[in-house]
């Protein structure tokens, strides 16, 4: 790629030529708004799931912790930090601490499952 100045232009130009094709791999961090619907989906479906790239948030951590809170197993393996595993077991049916849940900045809809037979939360 050039940068090329033309006479009597204030910006510059970005001239882009043909080149040979990318290749290679581009690791994209996790996004918080996608991670909190697929935490959900996890504690809902009653077997183990893995989650991977989910990013080490406040928000993400909240959720991880209702979820827990609210009697599935959360593990994170040893050395994969952006990674949970969610567990069911036989002691769900407990309620979490919904003020807590209140505090997750993100769509209403992200969390349906946590706070659906409780009332809405705003």
């Amino acid at each position: 790629m050039t940068t090329t100045r033309v006479p009597g232009v204030a910006a510059e130009v970005i001239a882009v030529r043909p080149g040979p094709p990318l290749t290679g791999t581009v690791t994209v961090d996790g996004s918080k708004n996608a991670a909190l619907p697929l935490v959900a989906a996890a504690a809902d479906l009653g077997c183990p799931v893995r989650l991977s790239n989910i990013p080490a948030n406040t928000d993400v951590q909240t959720m991880l912790a209702l979820v827990q809170e609210s009697g599935w197993h959360v593990a994170k393996p040893v050395g994969k930090p952006t990674t949970a595993v969610v567990l069911p077991t036989d002691n769900q049916l407990a309620l979490p601490h919904l003020p807590q849940a209140a505090r997750i900045r993100a769509r209403r809809r992200s969390h349906p499952h946590l706070y659906g037979e409780q009332g809405a939360l705003w």
